[in-house]
């Protein structure tokens, strides 16, 4: 195996090979966006292995990547996805993040327009904790579902 946080140009004959053929078509997409958030956040959540990938522990960051990890436990460890479940994981992992580290600034994390309002609205009290845990188990496996979770989302 790997380690993605060792991949670097000089070892891209072991890079290559990682990133061969897999579930979901090419893995050299995932490579590269895990070590994307790497390089800028110091960890990666890549659920297609249920693995956590730290080299630095930045709290903001790590509470996004464990909100990412409790998102997809909820949703039984699912490994399908549709177009649309990145923009709902996002929203979710950004909530979550500023729910397990409340102080974090703007600069500190990523911002999520859906995930601010989330968070947002959960202050207020407009979001329940029913709600956001609906929000947690929702199914997302197929477009038409996904869609009808993202438009709940945008309406908060």
């Amino acid at each position: 195996m790997v380690n993605v946080a060792d991949v670097s140009d000089r070892h891209s004959s072991e890079a290559a090979e990682f990133a061969g053929e897999g579930p979901f078509g090419s893995r050299s997409g995932q490579v590269r966006t895990t070590q994307s958030s790497l390089d800028e956040h110091g960890c990666a959540y890549v659920p297609e292995t249920n693995t956590f990938l730290i080299r630095e522990f930045r709290m903001p960051h790590v509470a996004v990547e464990a909100a990412r990890f409790l998102h997809h436990a909820c949703r039984g460890m699912s490994q399908t996805r549709c177009s649309l479940t990145f923009a709902i994981e996002a929203a979710v992992a950004h909530f979550g993040g500023r729910l397990l580290c409340p102080g974090w600034s703007q600069e500190d994390c990523f911002t999520n327009e859906c995930g601010e309002r989330l968070y947002t609205a959960y202050l207020e009290g407009r979001l329940t904790k029913a709600a956001a845990r609906r929000i947690l188990l929702a199914h997302i496996d197929s477009v038409k579902e996904s869609e009808v979770v993202l438009a709940q989302l945008r309406a908060i």
